[in-house]
């Protein structure tokens, strides 16, 4: 207990005494002074006491937190704040005493006080405007500024209602060192991938230049007189070559499918268009001769779409030429409807089918659903593989089912919006 509060019992006892003595007396009225006096100091008394209590209890969980923090009054006068918050100002608070509250500097004062004193006041007060009229409003919102002294800091301020604010600070250096060697690895990656793309681009042209060398005097050598043994062996050149083109071109597909989405900006395009350029270059396959390959559009179906024509158009070719290459009599179809979100069509076919427990494997990579199907038909399990991924870059989907008459259906939904309503 301390004097102030010994003396104010003192008082109040006194007070009590004298009334009692002049209860006995004439003057009755002094007593009940007296005593109303006594109660108004026990009540302030009590009063002061919850309120040292309150800031105590205030003032312990303030330094209980991980963070830089103080808490000012409706004055600015600092009130609670804990070590974090005094390590942001040491010079200031190396003036400070601690143990008497009522000395608390003011905001302004704490932050004039870190400044080196060593600079002419004109100087000192200009940087204190600087560093006032950097701090943010007091929304209560964490905004990342960066301090001469501390780095950066996720720094907040909230009003009050009784009128004061408390400030906040996160030191989050370590995080944008983080964000700084993130952005390097991306940097890195992409410089890779572009040395990627563009190797792959030049291995594309001397790979398949000599190839298609190789194929052509293969077929020369076929339209020309041969004899049996002769004919025998260049037919082996050419399925030779021509399987190994097939391969180089899967592999490549495979490895360049992200510039046919990341790579290809939105664009107006005719889906039909599109869609024909595919079919006629899928009968031009040496697989195609006999088959019927068509594509149908629902009535009322708007072709003109926004988006990737060519992460559409690598997608139907793979269908398409997957759909063919395992089709030996019948028909290839596509079919297109429109969805609330963009299309829909359905590649059918009339070939050798899939088995329903074989169907989750034929979208993994260098995967087909029967091995012994690589040996006759050839491929690298590669081409479903690339749709997968281009139409989950794009946010659609694919699914696969048995067709009624034996074949398979695979059917794809892209977000592709109407070219016309994208432009209004």
């Amino acid at each position: 207990m301390n004097i102030h509060l010994i003396s104010v019992l003192a008082g109040v006892v006194a007070g009590v005494a004298a009334a009692c003595l002049v209860l006995l007396g004439d003057f009755r009225w002094v007593a009940c002074i007296a005593l109303v006096l006594a109660v108004a100091v026990l009540l302030r008394m009590a009063r002061e006491t919850r309120k040292r209590k309150s800031t105590n209890s205030l003032r312990e969980a303030v330094q209980s937190l991980p963070m830089p923090i103080a808490i000012y009054d409706a004055n600015e006068k600092l009130v609670a704040f804990n070590s974090h918050y005094m390590s942001h100002h040491p010079e200031a608070f190396a003036q400070v005493d601690l143990q008497n509250p009522e000395n608390f500097p003011t905001y302004r004062e704490l932050v004039l006080a870190s400044i080196d004193h060593a600079l002419p006041d004109e100087e000192r007060q200009r940087q204190l405007q600087v560093f006032l009229d950097a701090q943010p409003p007091d929304d209560g919102l964490l905004r990342e500024r960066k301090f001469p002294r501390f780095g950066w800091l996720r720094i907040g301020k909230k009003r009050l209602p009784s009128g004061g604010n408390v400030r906040v600070a996160i030191d989050v250096n370590e995080l944008k060192d983080r964000e700084a060697d993130l952005l390097a690895a991306i940097d890195r990656a992409e410089a890779a991938d572009a040395a990627k793309t563009d190797f792959l681009a030049r291995m594309s042209h001397e790979l398949r230049t000599p190839l298609n060398g190789i194929i052509g005097m293969a077929n020369l050598l076929l339209a020309s007189q041969l004899g049996r043994r002769e004919e025998k062996n260049a037919q082996m050149i050419l399925s030779s070559g021509l399987h190994l083109l097939d391969l180089i071109n899967d592999i490549l597909d495979h490895a360049k499918f992200q510039s046919a989405v990341s790579g290809a900006e939105q664009e107006a395009f005719d889906i039909e268009a599109v869609t024909e350029d595919v079919l006629n270059e899928a009968r031009a396959s040496k697989h195609a001769a006999g088959l019927e390959i068509s594509a149908s559009f629902e009535p009322g179906f708007r072709s003109n779409r926004l988006g990737a024509p060519r992460a559409l158009r690598q997608v139907l070719t793979n269908l398409v030429g997957n759909a063919i290459k395992f089709t030996d009599q019948g028909s290839v179809k596509v079919a297109f409807s429109e969805t609330g979100t963009g299309i829909r069509f359905a590649v059918t076919d009339t070939g050798i089918g899939i088995p329903e427990a074989e169907r989750c494997k034929i979208f993994q990579a260098f995967q087909q659903a029967d091995s012994s199907l690589t040996r006759r038909y050839g491929g690298t399990g590669l081409g479903l593989t690339i749709t997968l991924d281009i139409l989950s870059a794009l946010g659609g989907n694919i699914a696969v089912a048995g067709a009624e008459d034996g074949g398979s259906v695979f059917t794809v939904e892209m977000p592709l919006a109407i070219a016309a309503e994208a432009a209004a």
